[in-house]
């Protein structure tokens, strides 16, 4: 395992001296000294056996950014959330408002707790959709399989589903949702902000909207065919393409069968959360999660959901202020 840590707070103090030598400006007062940073952030790799044999190339050791809280006593045991990053991003999207998190928590400001933001992102930047597919490959079994047995093995976590937590960010929000409800003995919570969802309509909406690059990374996860070839749908009526168009619509759609198979099980969420923007692009996000929330609570799973005065983002602020502790909240760390 390759294992970087560093300590970022330094690293700024430092960057600050410097500039202020340059600029002759007056040096920080000697009494308020920069406080030294007690929390950690490892840059780690992942082996990832279940992404072998994949057509794309995927390497078989991911890397994955994991977020510790200061001051960990001889015994002490954490909740984790983990993040999953937007179409186009990758796990180092998250630096920024992790380490802005720790700084928090060593403030005495937030409850401490651990994280780790996940990497989905293919070898073209592509997003794997944290599914399993031969192209990119089984991205499902590398988080449930390979990554949170990993964390549970070499970091101090509270090993149990009521203990861990999903946040994800647009494909990142279909992420959580689709991991959580298949597997909710491992996963307590689920926090989706902008999650892309199809009803009826959303995938002829989408063919409108994206343009060729998205829609065969798309299809990379969902409708592969040949090699690293895609299926993909004319739209038509023709019985042949109207069979392709049920696998693209099954995507981000099919949350019905989603949520039959989730009450089929034993396990049960503790709370799943879902926002999106009054302004998201694509529209069939601030369309379809209504709906979403609506389905969900008529299937009596614990949900809510809302919309804020925003656009397709995530950002710092709507970490505190919405994500971060509605996850709290339901782990008694407020």
């Amino acid at each position: 395992m390759k294992r970087i840590q560093t300590s970022l707070a330094g690293a700024v103090f430092a960057l600050a001296l410097l500039a202020a030598s340059c600029a002759h400006v007056e040096p920080f007062p000697e009494s308020e000294p920069q406080q030294e940073a007690r929390y950690r952030i490892d840059f780690v790799e992942v082996p990832a056996p279940s992404l072998e044999g994949n057509r794309m190339g995927n390497p078989v050791e991911q890397p994955a950014l994991v977020f510790l809280p200061p001051d960990i006593a001889e015994g002490e045991r954490f909740p984790v959330i983990y993040y999953f990053h937007g179409n186009y991003q990758n796990y180092l999207d998250f630096h920024s408002i992790g380490w802005a998190l720790l700084k928090d928590m060593q403030a005495g400001t937030l409850a401490r707790f651990i994280m780790v933001s996940v990497n989905g992102a293919c070898k073209d930047r592509g997003g794997s959709f944290w599914v399993n597919s031969p192209i990119t490959g089984d991205w499902e079994d590398f988080v449930i399989r390979d990554l949170v047995p990993w964390v549970d093995a070499n970091y101090p976590t509270v090993a149990r589903n009521d203990a861990r937590g999903l946040l994800g960010f647009s494909m990142g929000g279909f992420a959580a949702l689709n991991l959580g409800l298949a597997h909710a003995d491992l996963f307590g919570s689920i926090f989706a902000v902008s999650p892309p969802t199809f009803d009826e309509t959303g995938l002829r909406d989408a063919m409108l909207f994206w343009d060729e690059t998205r829609r065969d990374n798309y299809g990379r996860a969902f409708s592969p065919g040949e090699g690293t070839a895609i299926r993909i749908p004319s739209m038509t009526e023709d019985p042949e393409d109207r069979a392709i168009q049920e696998r693209w619509q099954a995507g981000f759609g099919g949350f019905d069968r989603r949520i039959a198979a989730y009450l089929a099980g034993e396990a049960r969420l503790r709370g799943i959360r879902i926002d999106w923007g009054r302004y998201d692009v694509p529209t069939f996000i601030r369309r379809c999660s209504p709906g979403l929330v609506a389905a969900m609570k008529r299937a009596g799973l614990p949900v809510d959901g809302a919309e804020y005065l925003r656009g397709h983002e995530f950002n710092l602020g709507i970490a505190r202020e919405q994500a971060i502790p509605f996850f709290l909240s339901l782990w008694g760390l407020e």
